[in-house]
């Protein structure tokens, strides 16, 4: 801002479509009623108009040109092109700012078009010189509009607008007299020029305004001084100087073509001496170029052999890091296959030790039931020895009482039949004697109480 300061004028471009704000924002900057303001639908500036005010109390003065709306029905584009070029042209040497001018509205397609023209007057670098101005700020405070907001929802074709003017945004309330809003425009200002080279904005149109005023301006001021006398013998005498004073020059002007053509050989020389000297150290550049290429490529060999080397023992450390990782594993798996198989001969051997006490105790079991069974076999055995004894005595009883018995009645009968005879010889006797026969009675009667007696004895 070292130009700007030094100057301590600010040359600022107002542009926008008709009623959008560009006169009553002009005079909010210059402090006054310095352009008309219309009041109705009617645009009131139809031209440009170029006005300069009077230097503030911090010695800042404002050059301001206010410019018809770009869409204005009553002129034609190119008047309104030629001009906004005029106007820009008369502001030497050069802009400060373009203020582009909105309403806080929708983004009309006529306002896209006037972004467009402004563009096409100037070129495209114009935009990195523009500052967006919303008018209406009273209004925006009543509505609780905030110029963030306006910035943040922002879409489509004004979101292009933003992102090329850089986000460069400020509002004005043109209905009361704010020095904040100046001094914002100002910073604002003061930082675009320092990012732009503190260098003030022309163009190409621009500059060929300038030079056909600079023309004109000769011409005109020429025509005055034919129509004096006194100033046209000076006019005449200065031109006849001029034309000595120009043969000079075409004579100076040979010499020093001369001198140009052997400065040019000499120059033609000497660039042929320099570009010798540019191969020579073109090609001593490529040669250590080459040579450092070839360093940095053996360095990247080495580097590469020591990555690979380094790599190969990471890999073989690795590998020897897993090898034993696999051996401890393995170990561990050994460790845990003999633990399994201890653990399982154990249990075999538990088992083998409760199959064997098992079947101990089953042998056991089985000796004893067979001692048991053996005791009742014997116990059956002398039960039944026993029983076959007292059948056998029995037996031998009962045969010896039928012996007996038989012999009883052998001799009974023995003893019955000596009776008898007996009796029979009693009998002869008694039939002799006569008490035979009672005798003989009463001896049968004692045989039989005596058989019965003996059969009672001994059992049959």
């Amino acid at each position: 801002m070292a130009a700007a300061k030094k100057e301590k004028e600010y040359r600022l471009l107002i542009v926008g479509k008709s009623g959008s704000g560009k006169s009553s924002t002009a005079n909010s900057i210059m402090g006054g009623k310095c352009f008309p303001v219309a009041m109705g639908l009617k645009a009131c500036t139809t031209e440009c108009t170029v006005k300069l005010s009077p230097r503030n109390e911090k010695g800042i003065t404002f050059r301001i040109a206010d410019t018809p709306g770009l869409f204005d029905p009553t002129k034609t584009n190119g008047e309104i092109g030629n001009e906004i070029i005029k106007a820009s042209a008369s502001m030497y040497p050069g802009l400060h700012a373009i203020l582009y001018v909105l309403q806080p509205v929708r983004y009309t397609p006529e306002e896209r078009d006037t972004f467009y023209k402004l563009k096409e007057l100037f070129d495209p670098n114009v935009t990195k010189h523009v500052i967006i101005i919303f008018t209406k700020g009273d209004e925006m405070e009543k509505n609780n509009i905030t110029l963030q907001s306006l910035v943040e929802e922002a879409d489509g074709p004004f979101k292009e607008v933003l992102e090329e003017c850089g986000k460069r945004v400020l509002v004005f309330d043109n209905t009361k007299r704010d020095q904040k809003q100046i001094d914002d425009l100002l910073e604002m200002v003061d930082k675009m020029w320092k990012e732009n080279g503190e260098v003030p904005y022309t163009c190409e149109v621009q500059n060929v305004v300038n030079e056909k005023l600079e023309k004109w301006v000769t011409i005109r001021t020429k025509e005055k001084i034919m129509k004096d006398p006194k100033l046209k013998k000076l006019f005449d005498v200065m031109e006849e100087e001029n034309r000595e004073a120009e043969a000079e020059a075409d004579d100076l002007r040979k010499r020093l073509e001369e001198t140009k053509s052997k400065k040019e050989q000499t120059e033609a020389m000497i660039e042929k001496t320099l570009k010798e000297i540019e191969e020579l150290k073109r090609k001593e550049k490529e040669r250590e170029e080459r040579e450092k290429r070839e360093k940095a490529e053996r360095e990247r060999k080495d580097l590469e052999d020591k990555r690979k080397i380094k790599e190969e023992e990471e890999r073989k450390a690795e590998e020897r890091a897993r090898r034993r990782e696999e051996e401890e594993r393995k170990a561990e798996e050994r460790a845990r296959r003999r633990e399994e198989e201890e653990r399982k001969a154990e249990e075999e051997k538990a088992r083998r030790r409760e199959e064997f006490e098992r079947k101990a105790e089953e042998e056991r079991a089985r000796r004893q039931k067979e001692e048991e069974l053996k005791e009742l076999k014997k116990e059956h055995e002398r039960l039944r020895f026993e029983q076959e004894i007292k059948r056998i005595q029995k037996e031998e009883k009962r045969k010896l009482q039928e012996a007996n018995a038989k012999k009883m009645e052998e001799e009974r009968l023995k003893l019955q039949k000596k009776e008898m005879e007996k009796a029979k010889q009693d009998i002869v006797e008694d039939r002799e004697t006569g008490w035979m026969e009672d005798v003989g009675a009463g001896l049968v009667n004692v045989a039989g109480g005596a058989w019965k007696f003996a059969k009672g004895w001994f059992g049959f």
